[in-house]
């Protein structure tokens, strides 16, 4: 019915997949800013492929970083997943100050929240907020704002009202948290697309006309 990128098939598309002009990534490429994408292995395409509307190859100025994630059957096995290991190369490259912006991914929460398992949903989050607690101080050290935020719920909400296990995502309202030194009001009610303009407000960048208002 749709196509996610190249299609050479012999066969009619219903819905053709609309070409995005002006995305984030294309944008910071267009001003000269280094970025970084960075992420596990199972969120790898989200902060790469999809990030930059389905255009596989880099922008100028982009570099990526994938982790490999474990070799497990179910990531309730190990909650942890490859968060510690994403986390300390991100700190290692903020240090380097190479980087104007950098995005990055984790996976746990969706994923292990996938397993249905509360108890490893738990873990996961408890050793993502252990991650988060070293990673946002040295960002702040080097003088990065922080936007932390999701695209949906998942590990907030794992039972049922009968009891049993929920392993699909949520449909609750996602929090965004933004975190600078900067004196900014957020304005409430907006969504996922408000974050790319918002990240060009907050770099001094001009919005691009096909992109909404942001959170400031």
């Amino acid at each position: 019915m749709t196509a996610f990128g190249e299609y050479s098939k012999k066969a009619e598309i219903a819905f053709h997949t609309p070409i995005i002009k002006h995305n984030l990534g294309e944008i910071l490429a267009k001003n000269h800013i280094r970025q970084l994408r960075i992420a596990e292995t199972e969120k790898y395409a989200h902060v790469t492929f999809f990030f930059n509307s389905q255009i596989k190859t880099p922008y100028k100025y982009e570099d990526r970083i994938m982790i490999p994630s474990p070799k497990v059957a179910s990531y309730a096995e190990k909650p942890e997943m490859s968060a510690s290991e994403v986390t300390r190369k991100a700190i290692a490259e903020i240090e380097r100050e190479k980087y104007g912006f950098i995005a990055l991914n984790y996976a746990n929460a969706d994923l292990v929240g996938h397993s249905g398992d509360l108890e490893a949903t738990i873990k996961c989050c408890k050793h993502l907020d252990k991650c988060l607690h070293e990673l946002i101080p040295q960002a702040q050290k080097h003088g990065y704002s922080i936007i932390l935020t999701a695209d949906h719920g998942n590990a907030e909400q794992k039972k049922y009202p009968d009891g049993s296990e929920n392993p699909a995502h949520s449909l609750n309202p996602v929090l965004c948290t933004l975190i600078s030194d900067k004196k900014l009001k957020l304005a409430r009610g907006k969504g996922l697309s408000a974050i790319a303009p918002t990240v060009l407000k907050i770099m001094g960048i001009k919005r691009p006309k096909e992109m909404g208002s942001g959170l400031i």
